[in-house]
């Protein structure tokens, strides 16, 4: 399994000092703990700000794109993102800049335990929000990085798709392997298209948000922002839809052919198995449960 711990990790004193230091005009500062996730951790500032501090030195250079690239993204979108309103830098001993943004209304759509119908209501304004991203020309002054983390490359995610069912054989999470062994199989081209669009990079359940009328409300984590192909951002289809919804999806984001469809189920298998395990060892049950749902939900037809 891999190691999930943080590099540096970041105390609600600390957090707080940092926090009134750079930006006296939030004094008093009142910190409340907010979430955690594989790079950045995240604290409540005065019950209006969500302050996210880097991790690991990995992370570092992605917040920086973040606090480039979204207040320039933000009035083009159809639906709110984090839009950076502070931006602090490394003192008192943390190493790495760190940003706040304004509180968005909602849950993400993990913690909401949604149903069929539930998420079938999303698939439309998701794809809405898709369509109009990956429209929006890449302006140099944004400074997006391509793909380098290559995550639609055809051989390197089905070598690391099986690394991690060979990883959760033990556990007893996976019962069944065959479904997912038929994606590995199918027939994919290795050549992607040429890096075109601005895409999120790591969307699923727990970067989207929904009001407590079951609608969308926001689009959140914005670290694995670049330039690339849009393909990637497409396995929320596969993921957080059934096929009713799916279908829904695609009526109003538009056609995908078959080439693409493959190449986005792999890249989806490998993503959603990623974060079983990370549920698994963190032990996080909502995230758990709706990794178990992608799953599910990529080999239905």
């Amino acid at each position: 399994m891999s190691d999930w711990r943080p590099e540096h990790e970041l105390s609600i004193d600390a957090a707080a000092a940092l926090v009134t230091a750079q930006f006296p005009q939030l004094a008093p500062v009142e910190v409340r703990p907010f979430g955690a996730g594989w790079d950045n951790t995240a604290y409540l500032v005065n019950a209006r700000y969500v302050f996210r501090f880097p991790r690991r030195q990995l992370a570092a250079p992605f917040m920086e794109t973040e606090s480039r690239a979204l207040p320039a993204l933000a009035p083009l979108l159809p639906v709110p993102i984090p839009a950076p309103l502070f931006v602090g830098q490394p003192a008192g001993g943390f190493p790495w800049a760190f940003a706040g943004y304004a509180l968005l209304p909602g849950r993400t759509a993990c913690r909401r335990d949604l149903d069929d119908a539930a998420r079938a209501r999303l698939a439309r304004p998701i794809a809405a929000f898709l369509r109009a991203l990956h429209a929006i020309r890449v302006e140099p002054a944004m400074g997006l990085p391509p793909d380098t983390f290559r995550r639609l490359d055809v051989p390197r995610r089905r070598e690391l798709a099986l690394q991690r069912l060979d990883e959760l054989r033990p556990t007893g999470l996976i019962d069944d392997e065959a479904p997912y062994r038929a994606i590995l199989d199918l027939p994919i081209s290795e050549t992607s298209p040429a890096p075109h669009a601005i895409c999120h990079g790591d969307l699923y359940a727990r970067h989207v948000l929904v009001d407590d009328a079951g609608d969308l409300s926001g689009i959140i984590d914005w670290g694995d922002i670049h330039r690339g192909d849009p393909a990637v951002d497409l396995c929320i289809a596969y993921t957080l839809f059934p096929p009713a919804g799916r279908r829904e999806f695609f009526d109003e984001y538009g056609a995908i052919d078959s080439t693409t469809v493959a190449r986005v189920r792999l890249r989806a298998l490998g993503h959603t198995l990623s974060l079983v395990a990370y549920a698994h060892e963190t032990k996080e049950p909502d995230l758990m449960r709706e990794s178990v749902a992608s799953l599910r939900n990529l080999t239905a037809d």
